[in-house]
């Protein structure tokens, strides 16, 4: 995990304790880590429930799924593909949007898109 150096230079000198120091300093420089991960796993935890729907229980799109391949019935067997896919599509969508809510308050970003020039009204200035 990558802290930003001044937060971790400064952290004694601020006298945060041994509790505050990671709740202040290393959890929101690992926030994009975690979102990344977030958008990785919500779509394969939505084909992990639909598996054990499909070989578990007895309701749910994997079910659905199972139900209608038995009846043969490609009609119903692509509805629940796109049913699927569109529910993942829009649970990445959720992670996404709360990456941007969570990160857009964050200094790090801020600071982080100042140093690659990506914030045009706070440029530094050439020294």
């Amino acid at each position: 995990m990558r802290k930003p150096p001044i937060s971790t230079k400064s952290a004694p000198e601020l006298l945060l304790r041994a509790i505050s120091k990671p709740a202040l300093v290393a959890v929101p420089a690992s926030l994009p880590y975690l979102f990344a991960a977030a958008k990785l796993a919500v779509p394969r935890a939505l084909l992990g429930v639909m598996i054990a729907e499909w070989l578990a229980t007895g309701g749910g799109l994997g079910d659905l799924l199972n139900r209608s391949r038995g009846y043969l019935d490609y009609g119903m067997i692509w509805s629940v593909a796109f049913v699927s896919v569109v529910l993942s599509i829009v649970l990445y969508r959720l992670v996404v949007l709360a990456e941007r809510l969570m990160l857009s308050k964050s200094r790090w970003t801020r600071r982080e898109r100042l140093i690659k020039g990506q914030v045009p009204h706070l440029k530094r200035s050439r020294d």
